[in-house]
């Protein structure tokens, strides 16, 4: 499993995340991309300590 965690899309931690991906998948492993994009903002954005 590969966790982006960049709170941008097309960030470079989030191409970086991509390609990683990638080269495992090419590789013969089984990959699972997960992006918190949005579900931490959310969280954030919703917390009364912020």
């Amino acid at each position: 499993m590969i966790i982006s965690t960049s709170f941008r899309g097309g960030s470079n931690s989030d191409v970086l995340a991509k390609e990683c991906a990638k080269g495992a998948k090419e590789a013969g492993h089984d990959v699972e991309l997960l992006s918190l994009k949005g579900i931490i903002s959310l969280k954030i954005l919703r917390s009364d300590q912020c």
